[in-house]
């Protein structure tokens, strides 16, 4: 990466210009932070980011870029409040990793795939928490919370409450971000939370990448204090056969199939209203997104990502040629190409009042 303006704390803004398309929202919510040049690409102004307030401003433009070319990388401190240990707790971001076999990626192409990831996401997410009844002293937890973007949200919400983050993988949940956030590496398959200790339970693309979801599902409902709220989101992948050109057929076909070789289910998404159900929650409600290539910016923006950094792996299994993957690359933003490939389920429900 390039573009970095380092700070007296430590902490310094970060632009991707490999995926920045150069939009200028930077520019337009932070000016005093960020410029653009001549070509129209973003430099960071150096100025402290320990201010307060200009290091809330960097956030909240890095959470609102359209392509996730923006970052604010912690400097030299480490996870707040990190407590625990164990392995396998399954986030979102490392189902990504899997899905495509691509080996080892290097820290930086990890943290590329996260920040879009969860720029493409994150709203999704936050228009259902608005529909929810929030409290500020409510406990939330985070399951397979990632680079922690929504625990951060969360703890926003509730200002006299607690979020709990839980994850395999805590290097990317950023240090210090708000004295409510607890951080605990855990495997959610083996090891439990306390009965109803929580008045919310997110589960982001978790229940597609365990063996067992139904049981971490009525365990997670367990976790819920009497009228908690659990929600849940995850995918199911269409029929690749139906889609409009051979070349998307193809991709779509061969990423479903690593998708499935890495473990995960492409088609618990259609499930989940009914897995809601069964393990006791109420007041159940569903919207689905339209995913795939034309459905948006940042959709597009995070498949070509995938593409270009996990797509070696398909080749290297024999699913696709190199070609292919040009080619899917090339008509990514042509209107012919446009497909709904995958449809992202968000599904809620109550555990029912004492």
């Amino acid at each position: 990466m390039s573009g970095e303006a380092e700070t007296s704390a430590g902490a310094r803004v970060s632009i991707d210009p490999s995926v920045c398309r150069g939009t200028g929202t930077c520019e337009a919510m932070a000016p005093d932070l960020f410029r653009l040049d001549g070509e129209g690409r973003p430099r960071a102004l150096r100025q402290p980011l320990a201010d307060g307030q200009a290091l809330e401003a960097a956030r909240a433009v890095a959470d609102c870029c359209p392509t996730g070319a923006i970052e604010v990388v912690s400097g030299e401190q480490g996870p707040a409040h990190t407590t625990g240990t164990g392995t396998a707790t399954p986030s979102h971001q490392t189902q990504e990793t899997t899905m495509a076999e691509s080996g080892t990626l290097s820290e930086a192409e990890e943290r590329r795939i996260n920040r879009l990831w969860e720029n493409n996401y994150d709203d999704r997410t936050l228009a259902v928490l608005e529909r929810l009844p929030f409290q500020p002293t409510w406990r939330c937890v985070d399951v397979g919370a990632g680079s922690g973007s929504m625990a951060r949200r969360l703890a926003e919400r509730v200002p006299r409450g607690e979020v709990l983050a839980v994850d395999n993988d805590i290097r990317f949940l950023q240090a210090g971000a708000a004295r409510n956030l607890t951080v605990r590496r855990m495997d959610v398959t083996r090891e439990d939370l306390p009965a109803a200790d929580f008045d919310f339970v997110l589960l982001r693309a978790v229940l597609s990448a365990v063996k067992d979801p139904d049981d971490l599902l009525d365990r997670a409902t367990r976790w819920l204090a009497p009228g908690g709220w659990l929600l849940t989101e995850d995918f199911y992948f269409m029929p690749s056969e139906d889609g409009p050109t051979a070349n998307g057929r193809k991709v779509v076909e061969a990423y479903l199939k690593a998708f499935e070789a890495g473990g995960a289910n492409p088609r618990i998404g259609r499930l989940l209203p009914s897995r809601l159900a069964r393990a006791g929650l109420e007041e159940i409600s569903t919207t689905i997104r339209p995913l795939g290539p034309g459905q948006g910016e940042a959709e597009n923006a995070l498949m070509r990502a995938r593409m270009e950094i996990q797509g070696q792996g398909l080749v290297d299994n024999g699913l696709l040629t190199r070609e292919d993957i040009d080619e899917f690359l090339d008509a990514m933003d042509r209107p012919e190409a446009c497909d709904v490939t995958t449809l992202g389920f968000s599904v809620w429900g109550r555990r029912p009042p004492a």
